[in-house]
């Protein structure tokens, strides 16, 4: 298996399989609503939500990274709904984050969804 910058390439019987990360395209890798990519954020973003640019990053980076390895990363319909913190809590609990991880989390998503 020969892996490259996003695709892995398998050879099975002079058959070649190729495997491309984060495949789709389109609309549904933009909307976070339909498990895309979220919004990367930017210093217009953290000047809006009144969070540092360093702290809604590494909200962004756990939520890529750590969210995804249980489910699909959807962004909240509405983060403010009542019980969305304790359900990010008891998420962050079965992923194994730090404190600082699951705060940077609730601050990006807050950020990214006012």
């Amino acid at each position: 298996m020969i892996f490259g910058k996003g695709v892995a390439t398998a050879s099975a019987g002079g058959a070649v399989l190729v495997l491309a990360a984060c495949g789709g395209g389109g609309a549904a890798r933009d909307d976070p609503g339909r498990g895309g990519v979220a919004p990367m954020p930017t210093a217009a973003t953290a000047a809006e939500s009144g969070q540092s640019l360093e702290t809604i990053g590494k909200g962004y980076w756990v939520f890529q990274r750590k969210c995804s390895e249980c489910h699909v990363a959807k962004l909240p319909a509405d983060p403010h709904q009542a019980g969305w913190h304790a359900t990010v809590a008891g998420m962050s609990w079965n992923a194994g984050l730090m404190k600082s991880e699951e705060t940077a989390l609730l601050a990006y998503i807050g950020a990214v969804k006012p």
